[in-house]
């Protein structure tokens, strides 16, 4: 079950970067809004805890499960005042609160095991 856990908090976290991609090349509003300042914002903070993710470190769980706060309320500010972009802030905040339960549980099991 703790494997199954871990990789859907992996593939969790793809979607959502890849959703904050998507999002910054004009998916919502067809605008293109890249550029280094708007990726490392948005992008950067979900692959700081990538490798003790890869290595299954507790630690890690934990920083990603407050990493995907901030996208969650990032999403939900977006769904409630942007109407163009209401969808892609429910998503947002559907992958980010799938994302902290997720590395919740999974930074639990691993301190039970003492990892």
């Amino acid at each position: 079950m703790a494997a199954r856990v871990r990789l859907l908090t992996l593939a969790v976290l793809a979607g959502l970067g890849l959703l904050i991609l998507a999002w910054a090349f004009g998916l919502g509003t067809g605008r293109v809004t890249t550029g280094f300042p708007s990726f490392a914002l948005f992008v950067l903070p979900l692959l700081l805890p990538l490798p003790g993710l890869l290595a299954d470190r507790a630690k890690a769980y934990v920083w990603t499960a407050l990493i995907a706060l901030l996208y969650l309320l990032h999403g939900l500010v977006t769904a409630l005042s942007t109407p163009a972009e209401h969808g892609l802030g429910i998503a947002e905040s559907l992958l980010a609160m799938a994302l902290l339960m997720l590395a919740s549980l999974q930074a639990r099991w691993l301190a039970r095991q003492g990892r």
